[in-house]
């Protein structure tokens, strides 16, 4: 049976389970749990882990994909016939926290309570001493239990309790992907920079061939031009000569006429007529 606001009051009066104790702290059907003095956080990509121990008022950081886990402001002790089951508060968990299932509370457990979050968001969360994290609800069997809890978690400290640290494989993805983003960018970074090397060598090799063939091709290029005005030079002394040659036969011809004309004619020739 699901305790009540009212059996929960009761309950503390005749059996102080929770030490310190406030009766703000209960609810309808459950009991508000806080953060203690000490914490774990791990987070591999900011290098942040292991067990803090807070002052009053102190707040620390949960990373976007972290982890933490924590021990409890209250002490809580259990009677035989009372068993308890931590959830995570629902502020909490809109901003992007979640509480894997854990063991419940068994009749007879007395000792801090501890818990394991994980920041699933992609933002960090900022939490302080005392703040209200979990809350407790409690059962009450039909009879008290012939086998109480009598493990060692009743004489657990918090040091032992994340004495196997533990860190999010999410967040160790990230620093995996982070750290083939960091040698995708070197790599290309470095290709970027072959390009311009090549381009530069491109450019030095391109000016020292022209300068090479400068000289040759110049002078190729002045015999081409000198053959050239020698031929047009040709061309025009043949053409001057044709002319020449064409005013001889003209005044050739007109000399031949005038002397045919001046030629007397035989004198039997002009007796006969």
């Amino acid at each position: 049976m699901l305790l009540s606001y009212q059996q929960i009051v009761k309950l503390q009066d005749d059996h102080s389970v929770f030490r310190p104790y406030s009766i703000e702290n209960v609810q309808s059907a459950s009991y508000d749990l806080h953060i203690g003095e000490k914490v774990y956080v791990a987070c591999s990509v900011n290098g942040s882990k292991g067990v803090l121990t807070l002052k009053d008022n102190q707040t620390f950081i949960v990373p976007a994909n972290g982890i933490f886990m924590f021990q409890t402001k209250e002490k809580v002790n259990l009677p035989e016939n009372i068993a308890g089951k931590l959830s995570l508060r629902m502020g909490l968990v809109r901003k992007g926290l979640i509480m894997p299932s854990q063991t419940q509370a068994d009749p007879g457990y007395s000792n801090y309570l501890f818990g394991f979050i994980y920041n699933l968001s992609n933002e960090d969360v900022i939490l302080t001493k005392s703040d209200h994290v979990v809350s407790i609800e409690l059962f009450q069997l039909s009879e008290n239990t012939h086998k109480p809890y009598t493990n060692d978690y009743n004489s657990f400290s918090f040091e032992k309790f994340v004495s196997n640290y533990v860190h999010s494989s999410l967040d160790f993805l990230n620093q995996k992907i982070t750290k083939s983003q960091e040698q995708l960018k070197r790599a290309t970074e470095y290709i970027r920079i072959l390009t311009y090397v090549y381009s530069f060598i491109g450019v030095i090799v391109a000016i020292f061939i022209g300068f090479l063939s400068y000289g040759p091709y110049n002078q190729m290029k002045n015999k081409f031009e000198e053959v050239k005005e020698n031929n047009i030079r040709l061309g025009n002394d043949i053409k001057e000569l044709k002319e020449k040659i064409y005013q001889m036969d003209k005044e050739f011809a007109v000399q031949s006429a005038k002397s045919t004309q001046s030629i007397p004619e035989p004198k039997s020739q002009q007796s006969n007529k």
